[in-house]
């Protein structure tokens, strides 16, 4: 029986303390956090799974094509009205995240899934 694996959440705090004893700047650590819960929401709103163990590469791809053909720059903007598409660079800010993320959390669980998310897989 494999033990239970911590939820998302918890991985996302644990690797804010991870970074934060890494000195890593405050802004740094929340701009991780927020890449990450907005992938994690992506997930849940698509019913995707959510489970650490069950995320595997489709799911990280569904998200990236996401932010390149459906996400705006100031969509949550009250006074800005663009719909001009998320920069190259921005989409690789969240992909740089989401490989950080596995990377890290795939040697903390010690975990070997045939869907874990590989640096070598993208």
């Amino acid at each position: 029986m494999r033990p239970k694996t911590p939820s998302f959440d918890a991985l996302i705090q644990n690797q804010g303390i991870c970074l934060s004893t890494e000195g890593r700047s405050q802004n740094t650590i929340d701009w991780y956090a927020s890449n990450l819960r907005r992938f994690l929401k992506f997930l849940r709103e698509r019913q995707l799974p959510d489970e650490v163990q069950d995320i595997g590469v489709a799911e990280a791809r569904s998200f990236i094509f996401y932010l390149q053909n459906e996400v705006t720059r100031w969509e949550n903007s009250l006074y800005t009205r663009d719909k001009t598409r998320l920069s190259p660079f921005s989409v690789q800010g969240y992909a740089r995240t989401i490989k950080a993320f596995w990377s890290f959390h795939i040697d903390v669980l010690s975990y070997s899934h045939e869907r874990a998310l590989r640096m070598d897989s993208w």
